[in-house]
């Protein structure tokens, strides 16, 4: 028994098989143009299971988990909003693939996949954490868990950390916002300072097209351009996490996805910027660290799956005949 895990950002499609322990085997990760269209998307994405459904075709397999970026709005299936990816939502994205994939299907925001990833693998479900994760990648990502719980609001959108505002007066977000968090510490934003900056700095590593790992691995070389703009964004991201830790008194926090691979300077830069914004005796008893994960987002929507799974077996290990009686 398997399940086909997807994990879709705005630049590329993470796709695997994930085993009923939560595991992930044969994770591929394949690009996406900054220029696809919807469409494009889709049918990448149903290739994509198709070639892991005929890869598996001697195993059972019980669904797609699928995580995607937000804000998701979970209780009515939709993303609302897609930075950089505008069209995604105004094309349906999620009615499509449901159109078209004639598998069980399940849908997570990859923030809230992450932190079940992180509740499950480094947390080992202790019901008592009260742990925030924020995936920091091209996008923010966040989500709250209390007493063993994601938060997820109202209709199921909850946790949207990235669009909280650090700047009354600061950049313009395609939420309607102004001064999201998201503009200030992500990897669109690093890249687009590294550019900006470029014709100050003759002696860098650095140029136009670089991209994310590039840029990390010239921060971590020390290139003095790479470290000017990686460690601006871990000050606002510091800024970002001192309103959590006063909003929510978490115990611990996570940082994930693309920029927790700038490693350990990165996270002392974002903890003494935090740290200047909250009182000593509340910061002291939070511990903020980096994710230890790879395909976080990945692993935990397939657990979300495996959960399901759990809570009606009968649905899921019937024999195919019974299974479709029961269908209807």
């Amino acid at each position: 028994f398997v399940i086909i895990g997807l994990w879709i950002t705005r630049r590329s499609l993470h796709a695997g098989i994930c085993n009923l322990d939560g595991n992930c085997d044969l994770v591929y990760h394949y690009p996406i143009s900054t220029a696809s269209p919807a469409e494009e998307v889709i049918h990448t994405i149903c290739e994509k299971i198709d070639f892991l459904r005929e890869a598996n075709s001697n195993k059972k397999i019980l669904g797609v988990a699928m995580a995607v970026p937000g804000p998701f709005i979970k209780n009515e299936d939709y993303i609302a909003l897609i930075t950089e990816r505008n069209e995604w939502q105004k094309g349906g994205i999620i009615k499509k693939l449901r159109e078209k994939i004639d598998l069980e299907m399940i849908i997570e925001h990859d923030a809230d996949a992450s932190c079940m990833a992180e509740w499950c693998y480094t947390e080992n479900f202790d019901d008592k954490i009260s742990m925030v994760t924020l995936s920091v990648g091209y996008g923010l990502g966040g989500c709250v868990l209390e007493d063993g719980k994601i938060l997820h609001g109202n209709f199921g959108g909850g946790g949207e950390i990235g669009h909280m505002s650090i700047d009354y007066d600061g950049i313009p977000c395609e939420c309607g916002n102004i001064g999201c968090l998201e503009k200030y510490c992500t990897v669109i934003y690093c890249l687009n300072k590294m550019k900006e900056h470029l014709p100050e700095y003759t002696d860098t590593c650095c140029y136009s097209e670089m991209n994310d790992v590039q840029l990390l691995e010239a921060y971590k070389k020390e290139d003095r351009l790479a470290k000017a703009v990686v460690n601006e964004a871990a000050e606002y991201l510091g800024y970002g996490i001192a309103n959590v830790i006063n909003i929510f008194l978490p115990s611990k926090i996570i940082i994930g996805d693309i920029m927790a691979l700038a490693g350990e300077e990165f996270l002392e830069v974002v903890k003494k910027s935090a740290r200047k914004r909250v009182l000593p005796v509340i910061f002291d008893k939070t511990e903020i660290v980096l994710s230890e994960l790879s395909d976080s987002a990945l692993k935990g929507v397939c657990i979300s799956l495996v959960q399901k799974v759990l809570s009606k077996p009968e649905y899921y290990f019937l024999n195919e005949q019974e299974n479709k009686n029961e269908k209807g």
